[in-house]
């Protein structure tokens, strides 16, 4: 289970958030431009940290203001695809996917890498920067990535922004 208790501000806007995520659960946030979704995904990653608050996952405690305790967001061990998909562009598609795989052995994660592209109809394009790819190419790579960790939580932040009309 995935549980957040936060209270931030942003500019005028004040966040209470409170919600928790079954294993197995999808959780959707709708709502206006500039309401704060994004801001929801980056205090759960630890990109934001909220005045006071708690997330945990599973018996894991991600953030606790009142103990002082955060962990980095590289130790959180989630996905998260970003509205502007973050790939680095002088990395080849493979290996933005493979940027993810620090627990993989290095010899292993070309290899489970292009896997990762196969599964979203992208290993023709395992060679490929992403200056080079549409838009909807590069949230699959972008999603890839963010699976490669396998990850305990994905945070997808506008995941059908690029799907094709």
């Amino acid at each position: 289970m995935l549980a957040l208790e936060a209270d931030t501000t942003l500019g005028d806007l004040r966040l209470q958030l409170a919600l928790e995520v079954a294993d197995g659960e999808c959780l959707a946030i709708a709502g206006p431009s500039g309401a704060g979704k994004t801001s929801v995904l980056r205090v759960v990653a630890g990109l934001l940290r909220p005045r006071q608050g708690r997330v945990c996952c599973g018996e894991e405690t991600w953030l606790d203001t009142e103990r002082g305790l955060s962990l980095a967001p590289d130790r959180r061990r989630l996905g998260y695809l970003f509205q502007s998909y973050a790939l680095f562009p002088h990395l080849c598609a493979w290996r933005n996917v493979a940027y993810g795989m620090q627990d993989t052995p290095r010899a292993l994660r070309r290899a489970r890498a292009i896997e990762m592209l196969e599964r979203f109809g992208m290993a023709a394009h395992a060679d490929s920067r992403p200056a080079t790819l549409s838009g909807g190419e590069r949230q699959r790579v972008a999603l890839a990535r963010a699976l490669a960790r396998k990850p305990r939580a994905l945070l997808l932040d506008e995941p059908l922004s690029a799907l094709d009309a």
